[in-house]
């Protein structure tokens, strides 16, 4: 019961800083369709929810989608350890994290991209971004250093 009054709270306490212009209802729906989906992840709580520019680490970025927006994701803890097998199983399940995505995109007229991160990888997550040709797609992880140059659309960085 404490764990499902914890998310509870946890839920009611999250930002949604969307700019302005998108806070349609539609953008609004699909956020808290996205915070409810993923919460009904057994062992999955959302531990924090933002945004950053795209242009912070792509300079192909669409412009008319400046926005990233940031699922930061953790696991319920029992007998003093997290358990990880709710965050395991969306890291295995990219269908239903573009699903999400693709819903928030399609609402949301600013953001560009949606990142799926987690407490257990902290700098390795999946993100879904809005392609030239209109499709959403999963960014490909590569390995940005010993390429030499910055990332490109579509591209993502995992250490």
């Amino acid at each position: 019961m404490t764990v499902v009054v914890f998310s509870f709270v946890n839920i009611l306490m999250l930002p949604t800083d969307v700019k302005a212009e998108d806070l349609t209802a539609a953008c609004k729906g699909a956020i808290a369709n996205a915070k409810t989906s993923l919460q009904k992840v057994p062992n999955v709580l959302i531990q924090d929810i933002y945004q950053k520019k795209n242009s912070e680490n792509y300079s192909d970025s669409p412009a008319e989608r400046p926005i990233e927006y940031i699922f930061h994701l953790t696991g319920t803890v029992r007998n003093g350890r997290m358990v990880e097998t709710g965050i395991k199983q969306l890291g295995n399940s990219p269908k239903f994290l573009k699903s999400i995505s693709q819903n928030i995109i399609s609402k949301c007229n600013s953001i560009g991209a949606v990142y799926f991160g987690s407490t257990l990888a902290a700098v390795c997550g999946i993100t879904f971004g809005l392609m030239g040709d209109g499709t959403v797609k999963e960014f490909e992880n590569v390995d940005a250093p010993a390429l030499g140059r910055p990332l490109k659309w579509g591209e993502t960085f995992c250490s």
